[in-house]
């Protein structure tokens, strides 16, 4: 399985690529420079390393990318390799930089650079780009390293109205229902939830894909249920963590995660109870509703509300094509390395080349592009 330790190295290859081609952000730049201080002031303790040369290598090179302008095509493996395991061990001793902190804050602050941010629709009222602004009824709150829009206070000062949530960006973005509900809507995605303090029942309604934390409620010792309906199925559950994913027309899933749910057919009426670590399956034109176990891989099913990639001794063929799907650009894999496994957990990037550039540098693969086809093969 995939240990932290790899994460700590493929993010801090990514920065190194980004430096080196001149990309980086301050943030980024400033960690790097970090890394060079601490190699001067560790070389004295480290006489039989080659700190000083690694060092003067990368500086070298650095200083060449940044005169020239020009990204690298093929990364200088030799270099940062070993420079980014000497930092992996200096981050592992000491307390320089908060890196989960920092790479979180850092990947919402990438989302917030979209014009087109997510937008709520509550009556008449209508707000475009929540993530430069908000209702003064609403605010952001961090919720274990998460940052979650709340809206309970502008849902009960509008209660009779539906509040409408969409998500046209590529991150995930997650909202605070006033039952203490959160949803997080995948790209694409859209919510509406209308609930108020004397409904006995809670329910939404939803397009494309989102993850539920529904909280629990009870009224005079009754648990209040919670509904969420697509075009073809409704889930109802009492308080549980489950993902549905309702992008196609044709079929509709939900995978739970923890509690339990039932599932039902819109058409047929057909219903299953379902497990942690299993997910159903609804199709438009089928009755039945098939059920799979996920087995233990939560981690991937979960990769996308933290805005991640997660690859787990995945064929490269598959990894292409979820990229090529995410980003919207053909990739062709020659054949001889289409069965390459590839482990690791990587940001969702705005730019698809600087996902390849780190899969080549932890793998024995190069790539380039010709008219507007990406083609990847054997370096």
């Amino acid at each position: 399985m995939f240990r932290n330790r790899d994460l700590v190295k493929i993010f801090l290859l990514s920065i190194f690529s980004r430096y080196k081609r001149g990309k980086a952000n301050r943030a980024e730049q400033k960690l790097v420079e970090k890394f060079f201080d601490q190699v001067e002031a560790k070389e004295q303790h480290r006489p039989t390393s080659d700190l000083s040369q690694i060092k003067s290598q990368m500086k070298k090179e650095i200083d060449r990318q940044l005169a020239n302008k020009q990204p690298a095509r093929y990364p200088f493996r030799r270099i940062f390799i070993p420079a980014a395991a000497i930092l992996l061990i200096f981050l592992t001793f000491s307390t320089m930089v908060n890196w989960h902190g920092w790479f979180d804050d850092h990947s919402f602050a990438e989302g917030k650079k979209n014009q087109n941010g997510p937008t709520l629709t509550v009556g008449n009222l209508q707000y475009a780009n929540l993530l430069d602004s908000v209702p003064k009824e609403a605010r952001y709150l961090a919720l274990n390293e998460e940052n979650v829009l709340d809206l309970s206070a502008m849902q009960s000062a509008h209660a009779e109205d539906s509040l409408i949530v969409t998500n046209p960006t590529k991150a995930a973005f997650a909202v605070l229902l006033s039952d203490g509900t959160i949803a997080r809507l995948a790209s694409g995605a859209r919510i509406a939830y209308q609930w108020s303090e004397a409904s006995l029942v809670r329910k939404l309604h939803m397009q494309g894909k989102v993850s539920f934390d529904v909280a629990k409620m009870e009224r005079q010792g009754r648990n209040i249920p919670f509904f969420v309906e697509t075009a073809i199925q409704q889930v109802a559950v009492l308080g549980t963590v489950f993902t549905v994913d309702a992008n196609s027309s044709a079929e509709h899933s939900v995978h739970l995660h923890e509690g339990s749910v039932r599932l039902s057919h819109h058409t047929s009426q057909d219903h299953v109870l379902l497990r942690p670590g299993q997910t159903g399956f609804v199709a438009a034109d089928n009755p039945r509703i098939f059920v799979a176990s996920a087995g233990g891989n939560k981690q991937k099913l979960m990769a996308w509300r933290k805005q991640q990639f997660y690859f787990d001794d995945q064929p490269l063929r598959d990894v292409m094509m979820e990229l090529s799907e995410w980003y919207g650009k053909d990739i062709t894999v020659q054949k001889s390395v289409q069965n390459l496994p590839i482990t690791g957990i990587i940001s969702r990037y705005k730019r698809l080349e600087d996902i390849l550039d780190i899969i080549q540098m932890t793998n024995t693969i190069t790539y380039y592009e010709k008219k507007g086809v990406i083609y990847v093969g054997l370096k």
